[in-house]
This record gives C-alpha cells, sequence and structure tokens, in this order.
C-alpha cells in the first residue's frame, strides 16, 4: 500500500524513509534521538542509521561529507542533507517531511 507524502512523491508504507546520520565523537546522543523524534512526529517508519566518520571515513567520503553532524536523506529520492546542530526540532521535522 502507498501514501502520498514527501512532496507529492508516493511512498510505501511497508518501506520506512532511510537516513544516515554522520556524526563525530563530539556529536550528543540528544541529536540523535531528536532525529528519531523528528521521524515519529511525520507519522512515518523512519530506518536512521548513526555512521561516526572517525569510525567509518570511507563511507563519509561516499557520500561527499563535508561537515558533522550532517542528516542524509536516502529514500525516498531525491537525496537531500540537512547540516548543522539541529537545536531546532522544526527544522529537522521539516526536513524529514518534505
Amino acid at each position: 500500500m502507498a501514501r502520498a507524502g514527501f512532496g507529492g512523491l508516493e511512498i510505501s508504507e511497508e518501506k520506512p524513509a532511510r537516513m544516515l546520520l554522520f556524526v563525530s565523537a563530539s556529536t550528543s546522543r540528544e541529536l540523535i534521538k531528536k532525529a528519531q523524534l523528528a521521524c515519529e512526529a511525520c507519522g512515518m517508519a523512519c530506518q536512521i542509521e548513526v555512521v561516526p566518520v572517525e569510525q567509518n571515513p570511507e563511507r563519509a567520503e561516499k557520500h561527499n561529507i563535508q561537515a558533522t553532524p550532517q542528516l542524509v536523506r536516502l529514500w525516498p529520492e531525491p537525496v537531500i542533507r540537512l547540516v548543522g546542530d539541529f537545536t531546532d526540532p522544526n527544522q529537522i521535522r521539516q526536513f524529514i517531511c518534505i
């Protein structure tokens, strides 16, 4: 079953949005929690994989990560990025709910 979302794109209810959260060692756990809560606030399933760049430099390079924290929405396309400290929960929610 599909539903409208993400700017009018149809998304599958069975397939969650897929995101990568690139973090550094200094990134707080609170930021990770904010991203997860923003998904829930959108009423959608999200798969957020946390990627520590110091432990995974090859993945950071593959995704052209220049700064952390950085949230990358891989699916549904188009791929979009949010960079910053994510202090505004509305900013995160708008990014995820696009």
